[in-house]
């Protein structure tokens, strides 16, 4: 298994939301950003994905985890949509959430 495939599965199955059932979480409707990446080995390019991009210059932002200060050089709000339970859900009526991931560290790719 690739390592985005398994960040992929963790990120479903701990999803508190669906229960982490399989093909439980699809992608929203993609947003423009203003990067260009060239397609990965999957065939997914970032412009196909729905994700909101902040860079934090001079690791500005803060996040505390557990209590703890970490400073996030990147934060990406990554817009997905799931089944709703019980009837909503039986009726196909989708509900949409985000996935915040901050890449952490002291900004030793510079």
């Amino acid at each position: 298994m690739s390592l985005e495939e398994a960040l992929g599965t963790v990120i479903r199955s701990l999803n508190p939301y669906t229960k982490g059932k399989p093909g439980s979480m699809t992608l929203g409707l993609p947003i423009e950003i203003s990067i260009s990446t060239a397609a990965s080995s999957s065939g997914v390019a970032v412009k196909d994905v729905p994700v909101e991009i902040d860079d934090y210059h001079e690791g500005r932002a803060e996040w505390i985890f557990k209590g703890q200060p970490h400073r996030v050089q990147r934060a990406l709000r990554i817009q997905y949509r799931h089944k709703m339970d019980g009837a909503a859900g039986d009726a196909d009526v989708f509900a949409t959430e985000f996935l915040l991931i901050g890449f952490a560290g002291s900004n030793g790719g510079g």
